[in-house]
């Protein structure tokens, strides 16, 4: 899986889909890193540090974990249906049985049997068309695919080279379309001091990252998500923080940069994220209560 794929995934399903062409260049253009296995060898400090959210690379994470499950039981079940099953069938005992069956099946529906027959000479037609080998069922990358697979593969690699005709006018059209955007930004100044904060993260990248996560929040939005992470900031903001203390740059530092919005999303964050925002010691401590809470009652 390309990382293209997995991160544009990702970001539709945590709900900020206008965060991917920055992530991309960021892994791909920056870094150098285009399967989705590459990630498996970054480790998660140095995600954070390029700037990426925080539930970001939680997600990434978890996905690569389904990932490498998923091909530990596609290589198994492949050695079981292409390697030993092939090998228990191409014996003498096999044959007879499925002659005999294929006798008696043609005997009891002759139609249903011959829609089958006529079923597997058009895959075999249509392999041939395309021209893959039959007796050839082993891929590139030691794994196995379905005929059917083979021509799902050919028709994406048609279809690729059809927008890649198109790509190159769609971006400049989404650049021309961006750059008065862009000029009213550099006008205006550092977004991330106009939220009220800095960017903490190690690296000039990170700071390039955050800095564009927030150019895309002040162009849709003008309030902070409202969730169950904002609130709560806001309600121990109102109890233990000096009187006038602005809580709106701390929902920001949490929710619009590394959108944690949901209660449980605070279960993941070490004391070593805790010191790298810059939160109030206080605010971190009632919020740690806040996730044992959570704990407790699940």
């Amino acid at each position: 899986m390309k990382i293209r794929d997995l991160i544009e995934e990702i970001c539709d399903d945590l709900g900020h889909p206008e965060a991917t062409k920055h992530v991309l260049k960021i892994l791909c253009i920056k870094n150098w890193l285009m399967e989705a296995t590459d990630l498996e060898h970054v480790p998660d400090k140095t995600l954070i540090a390029w700037g990426l959210p925080f539930m970001l690379v939680c997600a990434i994470r978890s996905r690569s974990e389904e990932i490498a499950s998923k091909k530990v039981r596609s290589q198994r079940n492949g050695v079981i249906n292409y390697t030993i099953l092939p090998a228990i069938q191409s014996g003498p005992a096999m044959k007879a049985y499925n002659w005999a069956w294929d006798q008696i099946d043609k005997s009891m529906n002759s139609e249903d049997w011959a829609a089958r027959k006529l079923q597997g000479w058009w895959r075999c037609r249509k392999a041939e068309t395309l021209g893959f080998d039959l007796a050839e069922i082993h891929t590139e990358g030691g794994g196995y695919m379905t005929l059917a697979g083979r021509i799902k593969a050919v028709q994406e690699n048609e279809a690729k080279g059809k927008m890649s005709v198109m790509v190159p006018f769609w971006r400049n059209k989404k650049k021309r379309s961006h750059a008065s955007v862009s000029k009213k930004y550099e006008e205006e100044g550092d977004s991330l001091s106009i939220l009220g904060i800095k960017a903490t993260a190690s690296t000039s990248l990170g700071r390039w990252m955050q800095d564009q996560i927030a150019r895309d929040w002040r162009a849709h939005q003008d309030e902070p998500v409202d969730c169950e992470v904002k609130t709560l900031i806001e309600d121990i903001v109102e109890e233990i923080a000096p009187e006038g203390a602005n809580p709106t740059p701390h929902i920001h530092r949490l929710v619009t940069l590394n959108w944690i919005e949901q209660i449980p999303d605070l279960i993941p964050i070490s004391d070593h994220f805790w010191d790298q925002w810059e939160l109030p010691h206080g605010l971190v401590a009632e919020l740690k209560i806040a996730v044992q809470n959570v704990v407790q009652h699940h």
